[in-house]
């Protein structure tokens, strides 16, 4: 049974306020690597160091759902959220979803 993660409204809007490249695709998308460092996307493709501006201790939810990935995926990439939880990309592209939301 996959995890729910409770959340307020308030909560889910800071992943939009954390973001510095909105895509169309997704309202939220993030990365984290293994030392569990966490970064908003701010290109496609591997974002070089310079360009990473860390954000954990931010967001309690961004740091949680970072945490559960790095669980499934201990080497990080790339998470993608929406309303219904988080989601990551398997080796063919498809969207697997690792957490359920219920926002309050």
């Amino acid at each position: 049974m996959m995890q729910t993660l409770i959340m307020s409204r308030d909560e889910f809007e800071e992943f939009r306020r954390l973001q510095i490249k909105l895509r169309w695709d997704w309202p939220a998308v993030f990365s984290a690597n293994s030392s569990g460092e966490i970064w908003p996307f701010v290109c496609y493709g591997h974002t070089a160091g310079e360009h990473r501006e860390g954000i954990r201790g931010f967001s309690r939810i961004v740091d949680n759902v970072a945490d559960e990935y790095l669980i499934i995926r201990n080497d990080g990439g790339r998470f993608f959220i929406n309303n219904k939880g988080a989601f990551y990309k398997d080796i063919g592209g498809k969207e697997v979803q690792f957490l359920v939301f219920q926002i309050l």
